[in-house]
């Protein structure tokens, strides 16, 4: 009967660095995002007027920086499914992430200026739209549409810089030493 009972434990599996980085930067992306499309700061100075005024100077770099580094690991995590050397995708992705973080303040300022090319006058006509159909709500409504877009457009441009830097990394080491399979093989 006590045999019933007893389940085959399964290994818990950590969240890896990548997973949990990724997990970091869209919360810290949503979070500045509604904050800077719902003007947070003003309620923020209400209760603490330093704090208020730093969040309102900071917040908009926090939201570009959140979605650059969410493009970019989200761009290394794509990469490394392409690779089937365990060894060439671990490595590559240490290295990518390293790249990543060396070049996070200057791609973060390229993708925000890339993201801000507009659409053309379809942006104009959404905008009525949403402000004509919704009299009260509109206006804030189209403020966290725009900051949304203007987010994922960011993270997308850094996602194929991160892309690109996990295929240079990872490129160093494929074919380089053994693989993952090898090296058990000759242990």
């Amino acid at each position: 009967m006590a045999s019933e009972y007893k389940t085959k434990s399964t290994p818990q599996r950590k969240p890896a660095l990548l997973g949990r980085l990724t997990l970091l930067a869209a919360f810290v992306g949503v979070i500045s995002t509604l904050s800077y499309a719902l003007s947070m700061p003003m309620m923020i100075r209400q209760s603490n007027p330093d704090l208020g005024a730093w969040w309102d100077l900071n917040q908009f770099y926090f939201m570009e920086g959140a979605a650059t580094a969410l493009g970019l690991l989200v761009g290394i995590r794509i990469g490394r499914g392409f690779v089937s050397d365990t060894a060439a995708r671990a490595r590559g992705a240490n290295v990518a992430l390293v790249l990543a973080i060396i070049v996070l303040i200057p791609l973060m300022h390229l993708c925000g200026d890339a993201a801000r090319i507009a659409w053309g006058s379809r942006v104009i006509v959404t905008q009525g739209v949403t402000i004509g159909h919704m009299h009260l709500a509109g206006k804030p409504l189209d403020k966290v549409l725009m900051t949304g877009v203007y987010f994922f457009k960011t993270a997308g441009f850094a996602a194929l810089s991160g892309l690109a830097l996990f295929a240079v990394a990872a490129v160093a080491f494929i074919g380089t030493g053994k693989s993952s399979e090898e090296q058990t093989a000759a242990a």
